[in-house]
């Protein structure tokens, strides 16, 4: 990061409370506050301590004799609530008040000034502003990694390295603005239907049995009609692209394709089907299955990847400034399909800026397999480790009391979600968005929504209010729960009480607050393995170059002092013959000298 400041507390002859907004002096007071200081790093997601009990004492920094300890990494607002009560237990002493100092960024600085206000009702932390020191916003540090980009985008252009080319690639995806999302759980918790209930219809296919090793990667529309999806995969090695219009789907070319059994399969499959939201639904499906119909022994599948681009409806996401991505993953601990786990690694291995969607049920959130992939998650670089979001899903089947202890408990599936539980129905969310329930393409979909509806239109079922978040997230998340349900229509009040506006709403926050500083810390490490492999390149190429021209010098040398032996033999043979020509000349002159 970069500091816009660096100046010293003991420098400042007063300070602001964050809580009543006034001013007071230290200055000959018998006790004077203890001074903390947090230097949050939002790039890195580190956070350190540092203490001194007077403003001339000298900065101390806190390690394992504090409970501050244990919050070092991870996003600080995760832990925030945690800090401020460490903080008043072990800092607010001997009737003094602690003076709390940070070194951030605004935005940072602002969230934690809040959570203080809420939680010091006694007004014992006071927050000083002016002391405080700023650092580089990701929106500015990222602009100065694109000026280093431009100023070298001739020479990574015309360089021929796959290597250089691929962490190009990855910078220019980092830098994007795209926000992914991926999708990751057990068979059978209803992560298809929640990933329908984000996009607001009923696109991706579900099955009684677990599902083959396809990965649905879903990019966001911020308009459109369901005949403005695109869909996109590999036939074998050829590049297939489907579009709609009102009367089916379309192929811009069949005779590409290697043979006909791809578009007899998707002809036979969508015989009768009236185009709509539930043909793209079907059309999915027969391309999901159409590997294990045609059977092992075929030369052709379709590839792992199948990738869809289309409207999200009714959506809180900000479409317009942000691209969502979400990633479908088939289930992992499928046992019948044990390459599951292969596929969703290799689905991941060039994703950047990823936030983790763990959906679980209640009853399986202490399940083995949760705590596996929680691990497995762990272990991927491309997704960032501070915001999982665990989403209990099928809740509008569950009682009031499961639904309590889920809020209150801590489970194998909550470790590492750092306080972040999101009870959901994702039947009652899609149903929220979803213009006619009716037009299903499972007509029990339809009735057990019919059969749910009334409880939550009614708010004797609200979801949100179980949901486990840091203490002033969920006092707005239930604070616009409860406006949706006194002044909001029947569609707000599904949408909320379902929990899927608190989902999303958790969603918008990453992508505004923290995906910025991951795609700038991402892209800075990718540029940066771009230069030091450009650099290595050039070394290589000036070593070669080097060593060619040595070689090239001696050749020359060689050449030349052969080409010198040439000539003085040359040399030596003509005087020779001139030697010999001329003392023959003077004997044949001598002769007739004599005959005269």
């Amino acid at each position: 990061g970069v500091w816009e400041g660096d100046r010293d507390v003991a420098e400042e002859p007063g300070r602001v409370c964050a809580n009543s907004g006034t001013k007071t002096s230290n200055r000959g007071e018998e006790k004077m506050n203890n001074q903390l200081r947090i230097t949050y790093d939002p790039y890195a997601k580190t956070i350190a301590y540092e203490y001194q009990s007077k403003p001339d004492g000298g900065w101390k920094v806190i390690e394992s004799e504090s409970d501050l300890s244990k919050f070092r990494k991870g996003a600080l607002q995760n832990y925030a609530e945690e800090i401020v009560r460490i903080i008043i237990r072990e800092f607010c002493t001997d009737g003094k008040g602690v003076d709390l100092i940070f070194r951030g960024t605004r935005l940072d600085w602002e969230d934690l000034k809040e959570i203080v206000r809420q939680i010091d009702s006694e007004h014992r932390i006071h927050c000083l502003d002016s002391t405080s020191e700023e650092m580089i916003s990701a929106d500015n540090a990222l602009a100065e990694v694109e000026k280093i980009f431009r100023e070298l985008s001739d020479q990574f252009e015309a360089s021929q390295d796959l290597e250089v080319k691929q962490y190009i690639d990855q910078y220019l995806d980092a830098t994007r603005p795209e926000i992914v999302l991926v999708a990751v759980g057990g068979y059978s918790t209803g992560k298809s239907t929640f990933i329908n209930a984000l996009i607001g219809e009923e696109l991706l296919p579900t099955a009684d049995n677990p599902l083959t090793a396809r990965i649905f990667k879903i990019s966001s529309q911020p308009e459109g009609m369901w005949y403005d999806t695109k869909i996109r995969f590999k036939y074998g090695t050829q590049d297939v692209e489907l579009y709609f219009n009102k009367q089916g789907y379309c192929l811009d070319n069949p005779s590409n394709l290697p043979d006909r059994e791809l578009k007899d399969c998707l002809d036979n499959g969508l015989k009768g089907v009236t185009p709509s939201p539930q043909y793209v639904y079907k059309l999915l499906s027969v391309l999901n299955d159409f590997n294990s119909r045609t059977g092992e022994k075929a030369d052709i599948h379709i590839s792992e990847l199948i990738e869809i681009e289309t409207p999200f409806y009714h959506s809180s996401l900000p479409l317009d400034r942000y691209q969502f991505t979400i990633y479908d993953t088939p289930g992992f601990d499928s046992s019948s399909h044990p390459e599951h786990q292969e596929t969703m690694k290799k689905a991941l291995e060039d994703q950047t800026n990823g936030v983790s969607l763990l959906l679980t049920e209640s009853n399986s959130m202490d399940k083995c397999a949760v705590e596996k992939l929680r691990k497995q998650l762990s272990n991927i670089d491309a997704l960032d480790k501070s915001n999982v979001m665990i989403i209990v899903n099928k809740a509008d089947e569950k009682g009031d009391s499961t639904l309590s202890e889920i809020r209150d408990g801590e489970t194998a599936a909550q470790k590492g979600a750092e306080n972040r539980v999101f009870v959901v129905s994702s039947l009652v969310g899609l149903g929220a968005k979803k213009a006619n329930m009716a037009q299903c393409v499972f007509s029990d979909i339809a009735e057990l929504f019919d059969e749910k509806k009334s409880k939550f239109l009614n708010g004797t079922k609200k979801l949100f209010i179980y949901d486990a978040l840091p203490q002033y997230r969920y006092n707005a998340v239930c604070k616009e729960g409860e406006r949706a349900n006194t002044d909001g229509n029947d569609q707000a009040r599904l949408f909320h009480n379902s929990g899927m506006w608190a989902v999303e709403s958790e969603i918008t926050r990453f992508a505004e607050k923290y995906a910025a500083f991951n795609k700038c810390q991402q892209a800075q490490k990718y540029l940066s393995l771009a230069i030091q492999k450009a650099n290595k390149n050039a070394e290589l190429t000036k070593e070669e170059s080097e060593k060619l021209l040595g070689q090239i010098t001696g050749q020359l040398d060689s050449q030349k002092q052969q080409l010198i032996r040439e000539l003085k033999e040359k040399c030596n043979k003509m005087q020779e013959d001139d030697s010999y020509s001329y003392q023959e000349k003077i004997t044949r002159l001598i002769g007739e000298e004599e005959h005269r």
